[in-house]
């Protein structure tokens, strides 16, 4: 956990994009996670999709915008449920595929 400059200590989300930390891609299991729980539109899926087909094909990328298309499921929603939903999704999810090496050097 770190802290703030007045010392107040904040948890922090991070993604692991390049499966350095987990086995997988972060951002590609939140996205199956939002298809699952149906909280991803079909265009803004079918333009997720379509930027990781880019991806793949490694043509010119804007990641800031795929990275509001998927968070845009959170648009209107309160602070508070949309973190209660990440530690969800981290609890399910992501916690089991830490690679226990990296995990003991990175605390």
């Amino acid at each position: 956990m770190a802290s703030t400059p007045q010392g107040t200590p904040v948890e922090i989300v991070a993604f692991d994009f390049d499966g350095t930390c987990i086995d997988g891609n972060s951002p590609v299991i939140l996205v199956r996670y939002l298809r699952h729980k149906k909280l991803l539109k079909k265009r803004a899926l079918a333009r997720i999709l379509l930027w990781g087909i880019a991806y793949k094909l490694r043509l010119p990328q804007n990641e800031s915008w795929v990275r509001g298309a998927v968070f845009s499921s959170f648009e209107g929603e309160d602070k508070a449920e949309v973190d209660a939903f990440l530690k969800k999704f981290y609890d399910e999810r992501i916690e089991r595929l830490f690679r226990p090496k990296i995990d003991e050097e990175i605390a």
